[in-house]
Parts: C-alpha cells; sequence; structure tokens
C-alpha cells in the first residue's frame, strides 16, 4: 500500500529533470549574445565558431536573449516548452503527476537546437534543427515497450502464445563517423496482465 501510495504522489519531472537546460545556439555569422535571466543576472557570451551551448534555467516563462553581430541586434524570445519527463506522467502514474506539475519549473524545456539569422533577418525569429551527429557521439536512449506478444515454439512442445504489458529496454549508440554508428541495447519484456504497473 505505501508503495503504490508513493508512486501516485511522486512525479516524473520532479524526480528526473534537473534545475536547468541545455541550448544549442548556431548562428548565420559571429555574434555576441546577452542572457538575462529572472535573477535579473545579465551574461554575456561570445559564439565560437558560429556556435554557443547555453545552460539556463528551466522556466514556463519565455526565455530572452539579444544578440548582435556586425550586421545587426535583435531580441529572441524562446518560448518554453513541456519536457519529455512531464509526460511521463502518463504511464508512471496515469497521469496524476500532469496535474501536480503543471506549473513546476522543472515541468518545463527549451528547444534543444536553434538557429538564428544575424546576417539579414531582422525578425524576431528563430527555426529549430535537428543537430546531425558528430564522428565520437554517444547516444543513450531508453524506451518502455508496452504491450508485448510472444509466439514461442520450444524443441519438442507445442506452440506457445502469450501477450501483456510492460518492459523496458536500454542502449547506447557510439557514430563512428558522422553517418554510421554501432548499437548495443538489451532489452526485458513481461507479458504482466495488467496495462498499469
Amino acid at each position: 500500500m505505501v508503495v503504490v501510495g508513493s508512486m501516485f504522489l511522486s512525479s516524473c519531472a520532479t524526480v528526473l529533470n534537473d534545475n536547468f537546460t541545455s541550448i544549442n545556439i548556431n548562428t548565420s555569422d559571429k555574434s555576441q549574445i546577452v542572457l538575462k535571466t529572472d535573477t535579473l543576472q545579465t551574461d554575456t557570451l561570445q559564439t565560437v565558431d558560429n556556435f554557443i551551448t547555453l545552460t539556463v534555467p528551466r522556466s514556463e516563462k519565455p526565455l530572452n536573449i539579444s544578440i548582435q553581430s556586425d550586421s545587426l541586434k535583435k531580441v529572441i524570445t524562446i518560448d518554453p516548452k513541456y519536457s519529455f519527463s512531464y509526460y511521463l506522467n502518463l504511464i508512471y502514474n496515469c497521469g496524476i503527476g500532469l496535474f501536480i506539475e503543471n506549473h513546476f519549473p522543472k515541468s518545463f524545456t527549451y528547444p534543444s537546437n536553434i538557429y538564428i539569422n544575424t546576417t539579414t533577418d531582422t525578425l524576431n525569429q528563430y527555426y529549430q534543427y535537428y543537430s546531425p551527429p558528430k564522428e565520437g557521439k554517444l547516444d543513450f536512449h531508453i524506451s518502455l515497450p508496452h504491450i508485448n506478444s510472444f509466439y514461442l515454439h520450444p524443441t519438442d512442445e507445442n506452440y506457445k502464445q502469450k501477450t501483456g504489458f510492460w518492459g523496458i529496454s536500454l542502449g547506447v549508440d557510439y557514430y563512428h563517423t558522422s553517418k554510421q554508428f554501432v548499437n548495443l541495447s538489451m532489452s526485458a519484456l513481461t507479458d504482466f496482465f495488467l496495462p498499469i504497473p
């Protein structure tokens, strides 16, 4: 009873997320970035090879950054969004954590990779993009297979078929080139009869 109660009272984003998150910013040319946080602290940073990674506090408020290049100066507003850990509450505690963590700062994140045109675009806008992997990059992943169906034929026995719920899979990808990777994964699946843990 205590285990079940603690499961429903705990929330995924609060447990899994750090207070800070990272944003990778690519610019069209060399730029200076001024970051203003809720604490009124101002940090002035310089891009290196038109790239910079910002570590910012999680918040439900938009993040404002000022960008200045040789061509122009503008302010970009980056809107927050709910993090993946926040949506894990749908699986872990049947969505109860969605209501508990609705306005918690740890529930939010910002886009991981953005591109800002600092040459000719004067509008307050940015573009999200997929960051292509680089040689030597490691990607860790976890998945939770929900429905599993087993169809087995042991030696000298009849066919056996069973369907159930739950499992876990862990893995790592190593990019030995920018277009090829080696994957190592392991998983465990069950035929547990209840769809809710």
